[in-house]
């Protein structure tokens, strides 16, 4: 089965196809450009697995939670190329796509339970639970580092993480019993990996129109009075 997948939701684009038990992959990093780069990026790696559209079995998405114009750019591609290509689409959350990326450090795809965390901006992260199939064991959630302390427990064997700077430094402060961290971006190989972990996804492709976006987070920016009093905070 040939599958093309797309990921933007964070500030790297990334277009990949499986095809022959071979993957190819293309990047780019320059967030603002994302949305005029990306059709080039499906043609490229089109090419150079020397596939066509027609070759295609079902296209796949990172459906977010992340940027929310990174998750919008991918999820209306996505659902453009399978309107005139007549594909079906698996979306994969991604916290899935972050959790197949495991080193080779974590051995297969890490075994046991881990806690995925996402950068979510305005001081916040993104976070779920995650099985080694990819499945989420928990809601997916945003709110500070320290509410990650309610996931730290022995059923938590360590952490995926895209956080830098302070932010990286006040999550591993909430989970100091934990050492075991993975810093890793969702991505389009990461969404075909979790795919291979689980191949009755491929089975379960959606139409186009049905095709949502997980934003987890209801708003995108915070007020003056919010501004101001993260300004005191700090």
């Amino acid at each position: 089965m040939n599958v093309l997948a797309i990921a933007s939701s964070t500030e790297t684009l990334s277009v990949a196809i499986s095809a022959n038990g071979q993957v190819f992959a293309r990047a780019d990093n320059q967030k603002r450009r994302h949305s005029a780069v990306l059709l080039d990026l499906v043609a490229e790696v089109l090419a150079v697995s020397g596939l066509k559209a027609a070759d295609l079995s079902v296209l796949a998405v990172d459906s977010g939670p992340g940027a929310f114009t990174g998750v919008r750019t991918a999820i209306a591609a996505v659902q453009g190329l399978a309107l005139a290509w007549s594909l079906p689409v698996v979306p994969v959350n991604a916290f899935a796509a972050m959790q197949s990326g495991a080193s080779p450090a974590w051995g297969t795809g890490a075994e046991g339970n881990v806690l995925c965390v996402l950068d979510a901006r305005m001081a916040e992260v993104y976070y779920a639970v995650i099985d080694s199939r990819g499945k989420l064991l928990s809601e997916p959630a945003v709110g500070p580092p320290q509410s990650l302390r309610s996931h730290e427990s022995a059923d938590v064997i360590g952490v995926f993480s895209n956080l830098t700077g302070p932010l990286l430094e006040l999550a591993r402060l909430s989970l100091p019993n934990i050492s075991r961290w993975e810093h890793v971006e969702p991505s389009a190989e990461g969404v075909l990996r979790a795919l291979a972990a689980d191949p009755q996804r491929l089975a379960r492709g959606v139409g186009a129109h049905e095709i949502t976006p997980s934003y987890v987070r209801n708003h995108v920016a915070l007020t003056i009075a919010q501004r101001q009093e993260l300004g005191h905070a700090a």
